[in-house]
């Protein structure tokens, strides 16, 4: 089922404005407000699979622009809205991340996303203001989430925040993941697993004596200013190492054959969602929030890893151009 704005009863919300936000002492935590009379007395229906649904690019007018200022130009509406989307999509990434190793029933996605078979409610996220003053250089948005129950077309829940980048996203992800809880969503937390390298003798925390046994004189030694890298010009491998001799980074470009969580150079990108699902984040798939085409990088983040997968054009076709493993920071 598509969700849209006017469907859910949120056309009103969204058009509300893009007035100047009053100060909040508490970014991206979660303010619940109150239901409307009609949604009070609702009989909740048991969770199935629950999306998380966020609306990019609502149809706002604007009030005041990011200036302060009333007089509104057409360009600086459009810049307003494109940096609401770009923080949407940013948020999506935060919120992908801690839902979906919690295990979320369901998926993460901007509005337009294919939903999940058998879901039972979504939570919609919408940005309902916005703030950037001549004061300020942090861009922030205050967002309603509503959890609709699809079977009625009524709220259950509602709240406020305010985000922008950084650690309130974080917060505001975190925040999500304990209501869902507390509203009863059943989740089991997914196996944390390492990404693996397969065809290759070189995975992320190894050592560089270990690595370098393994591949045997064929690798090429480096020293570098904070370790050492080996490089295996002949299986497209690039491996880093830091001051401690650890494997930190792991790149693969053609003509590897090595794979890491089953993704090797020269896969589809749809292979690769349908095998990995959603990215946390995408690159490039937007210029000033506006869809210019397919992505250039799609990343996916575990707890001990992040996967960047850099993708190039085969006819119409988005492929596997490289790959990149890196340990956490």
């Amino acid at each position: 089922m598509k969700i849209s704005r006017r469907r859910l009863g949120f056309a009103s919300l969204a058009a509300a404005a893009l007035p100047l936000i009053s100060a909040c002492a508490h970014r991206g935590e979660l303010r619940t407000l109150e239901l409307p009379a009609k949604d009070r007395e609702l009989e909740a229906q048991p969770f199935g699979a629950v999306d998380v649904v966020l609306v990019a690019r609502p149809s706002l007018k604007p009030k005041l622009d990011w200036w302060g200022s009333t007089n509104v130009t057409s360009v600086r509406q459009v810049e307003l809205e494109n940096e609401v989307a770009l923080t949407m999509r940013n948020l999506r990434g935060e919120l992908h991340d801690v839902l979906y190793w919690a295990g979320l029933p369901g998926r993460v996605s901007l509005e337009g996303r294919p939903g999940t078979p058998g879901r039972t409610h979504v939570l919609v996220i919408v940005p309902m203001e916005a703030s950037k003053t001549s004061s300020s250089t942090h861009f922030s948005t205050t967002v309603e989430l509503r959890l609709i129950q699809l079977s009625s077309k009524h709220s259950l829940w509602r709240a406020q925040s305010v985000v922008g980048s950084g650690r309130e996203d974080g917060l505001f992800a975190q925040s999500v993941l304990t209501q869902l809880k507390a509203l009863g969503v059943s989740m089991t937390p997914r196996v944390q697993e390492p990404a693996r390298v397969e065809g290759l003798p070189a995975q992320l925390g190894e050592t560089l004596a270990a690595v370098q046994a393994a591949l045997g004189p064929g690798a090429l030694l480096s020293a570098e200013r904070e370790g050492s890298s080996l490089a295996l010009d002949a299986a497209g491998a690039l491996m880093k190492f830091n001051a401690q001799g650890q494997l930190m980074h792991l790149r693969l470009k053609a003509p590897a054959t090595a794979t890491v969580r089953g993704v090797a150079v020269g896969d589809t990108l749809s292979s690769v969602r349908n095998r990995l699902g959603e990215p946390s984040r995408t690159v490039g798939e937007l210029a000033f929030g506006i869809p210019v085409g397919g992505p250039s990088t799609v990343i996916y983040k575990g707890p001990a890893f992040k996967l960047s997968l850099d993708l190039g054009r085969d006819g119409i076709t988005e492929r596997v151009r490289q790959i990149r493993l890196d340990a956490p920071d």
